[in-house]
């Protein structure tokens, strides 16, 4: 009878095992690197809501401080998923790295979203795109997106960008920079664009308009090599952000509560900010509208096809 028993325990403890094995395999940890801004913050929204649970993903989220970091801890193999700006993705790509978007994060819409805004320091003399010129704007990082679309706006309404000074302001630092008199205007990103107000005005429309009415600013992405060698986690992280994204556009009050909680920003600020819109795909006319902008401002040195920046599950 003992003998029995023992085998029958044995048998229950390989089904134990077992079962425990397929479950751990079937949610699998992802290391995912993002920044502390909203048009990053959709992994934060699916870990509370339980989009990564519903896919069978369990999220490792790590801050990151800047898309450079984040693109070195992917090619390191340090994280699995990052988020980056399309910009960052579009340069990677010129410089032949292997790394392709996975999924959209962020968008612009000039229909629905208002992300960026040219600040103005009041008592400036600037009330037209050319009399920035001689002028010194904050901006971050150098050649970032908003810069490179307030060059275009400049440009495109009868200045000449090449005549504006561009100096690195950390956009927390915007509104004391803005206060002290060492910038005459900013490139404003909000939440921080709320908290200039006291010191400083916007000044024509949000300058992204002048890229194109709807495009990818933020994308995840992850080393070409992973993304092969994972089919089956880039497809359950893909459709993570579809359920996030359609999740974020409908519910942004919710979305701001887990937002602020996971960074301890401050509710007001946010609630008085214009909120990100997501993307549930991606696409390449999506895509193109910012390597013509990077090819028109020389941070790119030849155009290539936006098919070459998004994965290619296999078939």
């Amino acid at each position: 009878m003992n003998q029995r028993l023992t085998a029958v325990f044995a048998v229950l403890v390989m089904v134990v095992v077992s079962v425990s094995a397929t479950m751990a395999q079937s949610s699998p940890t992802l290391r995912i690197g993002i920044s502390t801004i909203e048009v990053s913050a959709e992994p934060f929204y699916a870990a509370d809501m339980g989009f990564f649970a519903k896919n069978g993903l369990t999220p490792d989220i790590q801050v990151q401080p800047n898309a450079a970091v984040t693109i070195n801890a992917l090619v390191s193999g340090d994280i699995d998923v990052g988020a980056v700006g399309i910009n960052n993705l579009e340069q990677a790509h010129a410089k032949g790295l292997a790394i392709v978007a996975i999924a959209p994060a962020s968008g612009y819409d000039a229909a629905k979203s208002k992300i960026v805004t040219m600040l103005v320091r009041n008592g400036a003399a600037i009330e037209s795109a050319k009399d920035f010129e001689g002028k010194t704007v904050g901006t971050f990082p150098l050649r970032s997106m908003g810069e490179l679309a307030m060059d275009l706006w400049i440009d495109k309404n009868g200045g000449d960008s090449s005549k504006v000074k561009y100096i690195e302001i950390p956009f927390p630092a915007t509104a004391a920079t803005l206060q002290e008199g060492r910038i005459d205007g900013a490139i404003g990103l909000e939440p921080f664009t709320t908290q200039a107000k006291p010191f400083a005005h916007q000044i024509g429309p949000d300058p992204f308009a002048a890229i194109g009415n709807v495009w990818a600013v933020n994308v995840f992405v992850a080393t070409k090599a992973w993304a092969q060698a994972h089919p089956d986690l880039v497809r359950r992280f893909a459709a993570t952000i579809r359920d996030t994204a359609d999740w974020a556009n409908k519910n942004p009050d919710k979305a701001v509560a887990i937002f602020a909680k996971n960074t301890k920003a401050d509710i007001a600020t946010i609630n008085s900010s214009a909120r990100p819109v997501f993307l549930d795909a991606l696409s390449a006319p999506l895509i193109q509208p910012t390597i013509d902008l990077m090819v028109r401002y020389k941070q790119i040195d030849a155009p290539f096809k936006p098919e070459e920046l998004i994965y290619q599950a296999p078939k």
